[in-house]
């Protein structure tokens, strides 16, 4: 019991690890704005920062349904 309980926070931590360094090259690259092929401005079009945003909010959605999957499983 102690085992398993040891081995799932062992991969929540390598999960959240993952998912740090992958926000953190996200953030690192420069925003793109895509370019509209039609003539256009392209001010209409979403900039990439919002994505980073929005990814960044499922990250933490998912480290916080971890934290409750690991402290349940302490528990029993």
């Amino acid at each position: 019991m102690v085992v398993a309980a040891l081995a799932w926070r062992r991969l929540w931590v390598r999960a959240v690890l993952h998912a740090a360094v992958a926000q953190v090259i996200q953030w690192s690259r420069p925003a793109q704005v895509p370019r509209v092929a039609s003539g256009g401005t392209g001010i209409d079009q979403e900039p990439g920062a919002v994505w980073v945003r929005l990814r960044w909010s499922m990250v933490a959605v998912r480290s916080r349904r971890a934290v409750v999957i690991s402290s349940a499983s302490w528990v029993a």
